[in-house]
């Protein structure tokens, strides 16, 4: 049964140095959601987290449109980023390519190497989307400083497959 906590409407507290709203109690933009899961934030940041927790917030963007590839170098200048993510599948589509995890296209990879180059050159972290772990070994090599190995969506299915076989 899922749980839900409230926490008292969120108050804006400021604003970032990337022009991003913050909100209280902690600053950290998650508080502006309706329903917070309050003990999340306290498995992994002790009972003091709501006072700390921006110093554990990364700012990142995904690069996955025509446009966002256009304007990556202006984009990666911006104030307070930490880190471009690429999202290749649908970076793929946006440059007329196949929609693809774990691309290989001549066309996007070319495309995925300038978001790379833009993250390096403005002095922030490079991620990107991957669904496999030997993919995921090419984009460390390749440069990129995060990568993930399997997609939420194929995470619930394994699970959901694995508890379908207690059946």
């Amino acid at each position: 049964m899922w749980k839900r906590y409230f926490v008292d409407p969120p108050k804006r507290t400021g604003t970032t140095a990337a022009g991003t709203p913050t909100f209280g109690p902690s600053g950290a933009g998650v508080w502006s959601a309706p329903t917070v899961d309050a003990k999340r934030g306290l498995l992994y940041g002790g009972p003091d987290y709501v006072h700390h927790a921006n110093k554990t917030v990364l700012a990142m963007i995904q690069i996955e449109t025509l446009k966002g590839l256009q304007n990556v170098d202006d984009i990666a200048r911006v104030p307070g980023l930490d880190m471009l993510y690429v999202g290749p599948s649908d970076l793929g589509l946006a440059l007329g390519r196949e929609a693809r995890q774990n691309q290989t296209d001549p066309v996007v990879m070319q495309a995925v190497d300038k978001i790379l180059m833009a993250a390096k050159k403005a002095g922030l972290k490079a991620g990107m989307h991957c669904t496999s772990a030997d993919y995921a070994r090419e984009m460390i090599a390749k440069g990129f400083d995060f990568v993930t190995v399997i997609s939420d969506e194929n995470l619930l299915a394994l699970g959901a497959a694995e508890r379908a076989k207690l059946d």
